[in-house]
């Protein structure tokens, strides 16, 4: 099992977070996060490092990758697990509140009329399918 987290807002900001969930692990919040460590918490899998994306909705497709909807981001992110990586494979959507994943297409909904997000137009929140890339 995996969260998804938000690291801390202001400075320094970002240092949003991938952990796994163990029983009885403590992952710091507050305390450390990024790369800090301390005796006897777990650090974070991956961490963004100061820019923020703001992850708000995650899946794990059928080879156990996580599938990220970002706000701050922007985009939709796809991280390894096995390789560590997380690379970007949809964004120019604006804010991207959360992903679904059916057969082989991805479900996603935007949220730019929150008050947050830079796009304004009466069509900007919406409901958007397309084929999930392998």
């Amino acid at each position: 099992m995996y969260s998804t987290e938000h690291g801390p807002s202001g400075n320094p900001g970002g240092h949003d977070e991938i952990n796994v969930i163990q029983p009885g692990a403590n992952y710091g919040w507050p305390t450390v996060y990024g790369d800090d460590k301390k005796e006897g918490l777990t650090p974070p899998v991956y961490h963004t490092g100061n820019p923020a994306i703001a992850p708000s909705g995650t899946v794990i497709d059928d080879e156990g990758r996580l599938v990220i909807a970002t706000l701050r981001g922007e985009a939709i992110y796809r991280y390894t697990p096995s390789t560590g990586e997380m690379a970007v494979i949809h964004k120019d959507e604006g804010r991207i509140r959360n992903v679904k994943l059916v057969g082989d297409k991805l479900y996603f909904i935007t949220n730019n009329t929150d008050g947050r997000g830079g796009i304004s137009s009466e069509a900007e929140d919406r409901l958007v399918v397309m084929d999930y890339p392998s």
